[in-house]
């Protein structure tokens, strides 16, 4: 131990030294793992050769298991947590008989590059790390338990932050073997989780810290580009292309990140900034320079003319831009720049946009009103009905409109507005409106029968229409739909104008009232092998039938149903007109006389096996049949009682036909051969949960197994949560582990813990001490403690003996390892325990590399003795 003596002295300084080899503190640490081999005292003290003291401060690093319990033999998975804002380095991890240092069991690691599995006691029992970067905040272990129950089980760690600051014996709750706790062991305590503030500095990366109302805890505002509880990750990377002004962007090792490697004249983290100044004169065309307010980069302002960031861009408008409108000619200036155009008639201004026409000057056309702008300039045509464009000159009927009259073709003008009418011969106008007088009776005017009559001066002609006519030329007839014109079951329809008609013929009809037959024997209309004749005209025929046939197509039979025509079980009747039969087929049958079968190989005809063939007719099926079975569709069965066809203990019966078999089921049990059975959903046989369907024959039933249950009945299951039921107690739900063959999820609950048995502490619960406010957290069940000044821990039960602090000149307050009092590290330059005593080194010694001495300046000269015992 240490003990300081101060002796009063009149002026000289005395330091005693002994043993000072056991304050040279061991500076190195071991970035590939704990020293297993070379330090085996390690594996049980768990205790880093650093020379630095322990910290007794609650530990922000957690083991926890994922389980209560474990069996002889099995795999517990273990999570190690790091507290927000927390890291750490190194780790060495060990399980043992709770109460002892000797590792038991043996520990094993999913993939990783962070942590490796070495040997202290047997082979593989304790976890280390593999080099000394940042270890992810979360990780998991799995831990293989003995053969035999070794009672209480706990998971013991040390986490090393940097090569002063770390944490042993850091131990998980105990998990018990299949036997439940020992009664023997010590009662169970739990280390405060410790609380971070924005005083320790947690935010990385430019980060601002905020700390919450309480006084406890913090949030991270990140800068950009930065993401994490602490702003420790980077969510940039090379995919975000964030590197500017042609900077090559390389990825960081971890995926997260990046850095940009800059094209010359540019830098910053992201090639952002020119290092291009004033001084390496980058303003172009008599532009001038300005340094940026940073000292670095530069701002042109340009000169007139030109525009762009170096002012490389000219701004001068030249007949090259096309500048010149409404159909004017641009002359380029004789200095090379700018431009003067010369505008064509009716425009004028810089670029000739402006119109110099007016409504004085009458330039809407074809009945348009002329309107003068706002302006005063220029002039708008409000176009009459049927007129477009500018000045009202385009026609806005189109031979869509059907503008052309008597029998005129009209043509579309290429701009696809407006029209022309080609007349046809005895008529002229725009429209083909008017009649030409050129036309006489030579040119035979007159239509339908009607006689022409040539004027007196010899020029135009007069129609005397025939009866049914009217119209200049006779053209219109005066018969309509009331006179019934049309024949031969035609249909008659009058024309739009109320006069005239038109007959659509109905089949094998033609002529103007459907008057004569288009059928001929070409046709072939006869039927029934009737022989057909052609008229002497060519236009209509005559049937000549066969015997038992009559009417004009030999349509009708003379066969009634005294002949008993109708075959395979149909029913015949008599017409009502008394002559032929008609045939109502049974089903499965067609044709005239249900000769045809209906049936096909389509509609699976052939039974138990056998194979359908169609005929080449087309109609019917033949069944070829397999092997035990006989009959048109095979529904014999060749097999006989000898043959022991009967399932399930039913009774076969041979027929009286002496083939097949009947079988009389039993109970439970019906089908040809007893194979189907009789219960039904109706008799509750799916179990575990299951739905039950019925067939759709009405017999039998199909059980649905919910998750994790198989078999007929849903009666079989792998799952070790559906084996044994209860095993998650207080409405928790239990979920397979391929680890621990089970996990229980507690959530909202009220209960924790690897079977949901332990109660969840809450505010109800009065678990904060000392003044403390407890508080509900958000979204998650238990208590949050927000402690009164001089206290911490989760409940608030821990001293803060550096409140207020009692350290001077910038000394760094800590608990002694009691936890009962406070230690000051006032570093090099201060000696006594609240660092208000100024000291210097002295090396009095070169065999003692470490050894120093201090000299005091005090008011009252002292002298300090110094006692080292080991």
């Amino acid at each position: 131990m240490y003990v300081w003596t101060t002796l009063d002295a009149p002026s000289a300084l005395i330091f005693i030294v002994g043993a000072l080899s056991l304050l040279v503190p061991q500076s190195c640490g071991y970035p590939t793992g704990a020293p297993v081999d070379s330090n085996p005292e390690i594996c049980s003290t768990l205790t880093p050769g650093h020379g630095a003291t322990p910290q007794t401060t609650p530990s922000p690093f957690t083991i926890t298991a994922t389980v209560e319990s474990y069996v002889p033999g099995g795999s517990v998975p273990l999570q190690i947590e790091a507290a927000e804002g927390s890291s750490y380095r190194g780790l060495i991890l060990q399980g043992r008989e709770r109460g002892t240092t000797t590792p038991i069991g043996s520990l094993f690691l999913p993939p990783n590059n962070d942590m490796q599995v070495v040997s202290c006691e047997e082979n593989l029992d304790t976890v280390t790390h593999t080099n000394n970067g940042i270890k992810p905040s979360s990780a998991t272990v799995v831990w293989v338990a003995p053969s035999l129950d070794v009672g209480d089980v706990e998971f013991v760690a040390s986490f090393v932050s940097s090569s002063q600051v770390y944490w042993v014996n850091v131990k998980s709750m105990p998990i018990y073997g299949p036997n439940g706790p020992d009664p023997t062991d010590p009662p169970i305590t739990v280390d405060p989780i410790p609380v971070i503030t924005c005083e320790d500095r947690p935010c990385l990366n430019g980060a601002t810290c905020f700390s919450s109302s309480s006084g406890a805890g913090f949030v991270c505002f990140c800068a950009d580009g930065y993401t994490g509880d602490v702003c420790g990750t980077m969510t940039v990377t090379c995919a975000d292309d964030p590197c500017l002004n042609g900077g090559t962007c390389f990825t960081a090792n971890s995926g997260n990140g990046f850095v940009c490697a800059c094209a010359d004249g540019w830098t910053g983290d992201t090639c952002e900034a020119s290092s291009i100044s004033c001084a390496d004169e980058p303003c172009l065309n008599g532009a001038t320079c300005f340094t940026s307010n940073t000292g670095s980069g530069f701002v042109c302002m340009c000169a007139d003319g030109w525009e762009g960031d170096i002012c490389d861009i000219s701004t001068v408008i030249t007949c090259n831009d096309d500048p010149c409108k409404n159909g004017a000619t641009c002359f380029t200036s004789n200095s090379g720049t700018g431009f003067i155009c010369n505008c064509a008639d009716g425009w004028t201004g810089d670029t000739c946009e402006t119109n110099a026409i007016t409504c004085s000057d009458d330039p809407c056309l074809n009945g348009a009103t002329c309107v003068m702008p706002i302006s005063g300039t220029g002039f708008t045509c409000m176009c009459a009905s049927g007129w477009i464009g500018d000045i009202c000159q385009a026609s806005a009927i189109t031979c869509d409109n059907d503008p052309c009259k008597n029998g005129a073709t009209c043509f579309t003008a290429t701009s696809g507005t407006g029209f022309v009418c080609l007349c046809a011969s005895g008529w002229e106008g725009d429209t083909c409106e008017t009649r030409s007088n050129t036309i006489t009776c030579d040119n035979e005017p007159c239509q339908n029968g009607a006689t022409c009559f040539t004027s007196n001066g010899g020029t135009g002609f007069v129609c005397v229409c025939a009866d049914g006519w009217s119209g200049d030329t006779c053209e219109t007839s005066t018969i309509t739909c009331d006179n019934d014109p049309c024949k031969n079951g035609a249909t008659c329809f009058t024309s739009n104008g109320g006069t005239g008609f038109v007959c659509v013929c109905a089949d094998g009809w033609t002529g103007d009232t459907c008057e004569t037959s288009s059928t001929t024997c070409a046709d072939d209309p006869c039927l029934n092998e009737a022989t057909c004749f052609s008229a002497i005209n060519d236009l209509g025929f005559l049937c000549a039938c066969a015997t038992g046939w009559t009417g004009d197509l030999c349509e009708i039979s003379t066969i009634t149903c005294n002949d008993d025509p109708c075959l395979n079980g149909a029913t015949c009747t008599t017409p009502i007109s008394g002559n032929g039969f008609t045939c109502t087929c049974a089903a499965g049958w067609t044709g005239d006389t249900c000769e045809i079968s209906t049936i096909t190989c389509n509609d699976d005809p052939c039974l138990n096996g056998a194979t359908c063939t169609t005929p080449i007719s087309g109609n019917g099926f033949t069944c070829t049949c397999a092997a035990d079975w006989t009959g048109d569709t095979c529904e014999i069965s060749t097999i006989t009682c000898a043959d022991d066809p009967c399932l399930n203990g039913a009774t076969c019966a041979t027929p009286l036909s002496g083939t097949g078999f009947v079988c009389m089921c039993a109970t439970e049990w019906t089908g040809d051969t007893c194979q189907t059975s009789t219960i039904t959903c109706d008799d509750d046989p799916c179990q575990n949960g299951a739905t039950c369907f019925n067939s759709n024959s009405g017999v039998g039933f199909m059980c649905v197994c919910v998750a994790g249950w198989e078999g007929d009945i849903c009666e079989t299951t792998n799952s070790y949560c559906l084996q044994n039921p209860g095993l998650c107690q207080n409405n928790g739900v239990c979920r397979d582990n391929d680890f621990s063959m089970f996990t229980c999820a507690c959530g909202g609950t009220g209960f924790t813990g690897p079977q949901c048995l332990i109660k969840i502490t809450t505010c109800d619960d009065n678990p904060c001490q000392n003044g403390a406010t407890c508080t509900p957290p958000i979204n998650r069940e238990g208590y949050l403690c927000t402690c009164a000044v001089g206290w911490l821990g989760h409940t608030c039960d821990i001293r803060n003996w550096c409140d207020p602090e009692p350290c001077q000149n910038g000394g760094t307050c800590s608990f002694n390892n009691a936890g009962t009092s406070f230690v000051c590290d006032c570093g090099d330059e201060y000696l006594d325990d609240v660092c208000t005593i100024i000291g210097t080194y002295l090396d009095l010694s070169p065999s003692f590399s470490h050894c120093f001495m201090r000299s005091f300046q005090l008011n009252k000269p002292s002298i300090y003795v110094f006692n080292l015992f080991s």
